[in-house]
């Protein structure tokens, strides 16, 4: 069960209310607290590999460049920080660079929605990641194992792909 419910939300208090609810509805006795809490960190881990070894089948060099263009910086400021800047109006100014962010992204959100649907990640766990290459710098995503870089990157390309689409 929870297997399942990590696929639809990867946040570990939608896998415990899950599995309570499971446990409750089967009136199979409650474990423990740690003996939840493990199942929950054996299933993240789980998840994380399965996603791990999907980005090492379905990812190709070519993609594994694109997505590293991203992280480079040029002239203290790379093109994932220019990306993740909203639009502050709709002028025609403002929206000429979300028609560069826009081109800039298309290649990548053609890559990103062949690469979930091979892994069958969910909307909201895309969003999830997709927040978390947002919330962190571009050092820190660097630092991160390459597969689960290309993975916030790819979700968070996916999503802002869609949302500078509907700006425009």
């Amino acid at each position: 069960r929870a297997k399942l419910s990590v696929r639809r939300d990867i946040t570990p208090n939608f896998i415990a209310h899950e599995l309570l609810t499971f446990l409750q509805n089967e009136k199979i006795v409650r474990p423990g607290y740690s003996t939840l809490q493990t199942i929950i960190s054996q299933v993240l881990t789980e998840e994380r590999y399965r996603l791990k070894d999907g980005f090492q089948t379905h990812l190709t060099e070519q993609h594994k460049q694109l997505l590293d263009q991203l992280l480079k910086n040029e002239n203290a400021i790379s093109e994932l920080a220019a990306l993740k800047q909203d639009a502050k109006s709709f002028s025609s100014k403002m929206m000429r660079l979300e028609c560069k962010k826009h081109s800039i992204l298309k290649p990548l959100y053609d890559v990103a929605k062949m690469i979930m649907a091979h892994l069958d990640v969910s909307n909201q766990n895309i969003a999830h990641y997709a927040s978390l290459a947002y919330y962190y710098t571009i050092r820190d995503l660097d630092r991160f194992d390459k597969e689960q870089t290309y993975l916030y990157l790819l979700c968070y390309v996916f999503k802002r792909y869609q949302q500078i689409n509907d700006n425009l």
